[in-house]
């Protein structure tokens, strides 16, 4: 895959192209343990009873993670396979990061963690994304590779690979398969 820099303005004109884009932007990290979720972002135009709704997504991530530990855990014991069936089950193991509503889990675990504000603050285990250089027109940025995914109500809406610089900003990237 080649990379080239892009702005962030014709990252957004080029979503702007299909219809509803922006309803959903997940986060997509690749760490040493492969491809990880660490949550998402809507359009903050469009609430939810005047909540940001990514705000409600990041606790429905804590509380799937919360079911996930707990039949995970019992599961030998339970017979059954309530509310997850296995296939879900290995589905949260592999994509989701442990987010909790206490910090005493992971630290407990002897993991490094991010707490995400809004509303009640979430603690999630730090993924550490791949550090990254790219030239973008004369210059040259250095940062953190991080996937974006675009979702719509019909589902995928595109890819929009970018690179987190030190400042929090972003950096939108132009991916070419080869």
């Amino acid at each position: 895959m080649a990379l080239s820099g892009t702005s962030p303005e014709s990252a957004d004109a080029a979503s702007r192209n299909c219809s509803d884009v922006n309803d959903m932007f997940q986060k997509w990290v690749k760490g040493p343990r492969g491809w990880k979720f660490i949550g998402y972002e809507t359009d903050k135009s469009k609430t939810t009873g005047g909540q940001d709704k990514g705000r409600l997504g990041r606790f429905l991530q804590m509380i799937i993670w919360s079911h996930y530990e707990k039949i995970a855990m019992l599961h030998p014991f339970l017979g059954s396979e309530p509310f997850f069936d296995g296939e879900e089950l290995d589905v949260i193991a592999a994509y989701f990061v442990p987010t909790y509503i206490s910090a005493e889990p992971l630290l407990q675990q002897g993991k490094t963690f991010k707490a995400i504000q809004g509303g009640v603050i979430l603690y999630q285990e730090h993924i550490q994304a791949p550090a990254v250089i790219m030239q973008s027109g004369s210059d040259w940025l250095e940062g953190n590779w991080m996937t974006g995914v675009d979702l719509d109500a019909k589902g995928f809406a595109g890819i929009r690979p970018y690179l987190k610089v030190p400042s929090g900003e972003r950096a939108y990237m132009e991916a070419q398969i080869i």
